[in-house]
């Protein structure tokens, strides 16, 4: 049996309080930045912000592709209605997994443009989506202003590049977050 004395516990003790603090404070770091981009991206589209459903550590799984064993930390939220593509997803990854979760959110947006295709407004808006990389973190994002009033060909013309424009907002908006990091 090892005996301790009051020195070596205490000691043994702080060192464990230490390890805990920074762990929980590198986590807080990641969750804020994760928020202060979800923050500044809906800010930035203000009313025509559409996703206000949370995504669920299963639903990354099942409709997204991205086992959550992967995740180390996430903000995601989609469209209440399935007739929107609008989704904002933003994913700390785990060591070694930037690049599996940016394939699986490819391929989601692969889906998105074949469940649209017969939808000009929102296939302009997936068209115009992308997947964004800033070190470990990694983003999807399908924004814009709906328009559900798309007739003629200059019209679609015009509607697509209005969703590059507002995709772009958003693009922007992760930029500013991210750049120093």
């Amino acid at each position: 049996m090892i005996r301790l004395n009051k020195k070596t516990v205490l000691g043994l003790a702080m060192i464990i309080m230490l390890v805990t603090f920074v762990q929980i404070r590198e986590n807080d770091r990641e969750l804020n930045l994760l928020n202060r981009a979800y923050e500044e991206v809906k800010a930035s589209y203000g009313d025509f912000y559409i996703p206000s459903i949370s995504i669920e550590p299963a639903t990354l799984d099942a409709v997204y592709g991205i086992p959550f064993e992967a995740v180390e930390s996430y903000f995601g939220e989609s469209a209440m209605m399935s007739t929107y593509p609008d989704v904002f997803i933003g994913i700390k990854a785990r060591k070694g997994q930037v690049e599996n979760i940016s394939e699986s959110l490819d391929a989601y947006r692969e889906f998105l443009i074949m469940r649209f295709k017969d939808s000009p407004s929102g296939l302009a808006k997936v068209n115009a989506s992308r997947v964004f990389i800033f070190g470990e973190y990694v983003f999807f994002m399908v924004l814009g202003q709906p328009s559900d009033t798309i007739i003629t060909s200059e019209e679609m013309t015009a509607h697509v590049l209005r969703a590059e424009e507002a995709a772009a907002i958003g693009i922007e908006q992760l930029n500013n977050v991210f750049k120093g990091q």
